[in-house]
């Protein structure tokens, strides 16, 4: 409603704990995404230089290299994608496990995911059972 006073307060007022997972929140997507970005340049770079050390060409630069068949290139793209994600979760293993050391517990979103994972495997089992 127009000129309403109603508004997303809390049925309770903020406390400290609330403010602290917020920006605990904020500072892990920020730890993150730096993670990622540092991770896509790693792999981008390992990628390549394998590629070089194996072949001892330069790695395809694009889908439509002339230099390449579509077999070399789909085989490049299937290792530099394996690679990519092996070290972005490696990237995001390392900062959970900075993140824990730093602040004594572990990021609240990675908690989530895990007890998510635990609830899912019970289920599961339970299926199973």
């Amino acid at each position: 409603m127009a000129g309403s006073d109603q508004t997303n307060r809390p049925d309770r007022p903020v406390t400290a704990a609330d403010l602290e997972e917020l920006m605990g929140s904020v500072v892990w997507k920020i730890v993150a995404a730096a993670a990622g970005v540092a991770a896509t340049q790693i792999a981008n770079k390992v990628t390549n230089q394998g590629w070089h050390a194996v072949t001892g060409q330069p790695a395809p630069v694009g889908k439509h290299d002339p230099n390449y068949s579509a077999k070399e290139t789909a085989l490049f793209v299937l290792v530099a994608a394996a690679v990519a994600q092996g070290v972005r979760a490696l990237g995001e293993r390392k900062a959970a496990d900075f993140w824990t050391k730093t602040a004594g517990h572990p990021p609240q979103v990675v908690v989530k995911e895990h007890q998510k994972a635990l609830e899912k495997a019970t289920k599961k089992a339970a299926k199973k059972a």
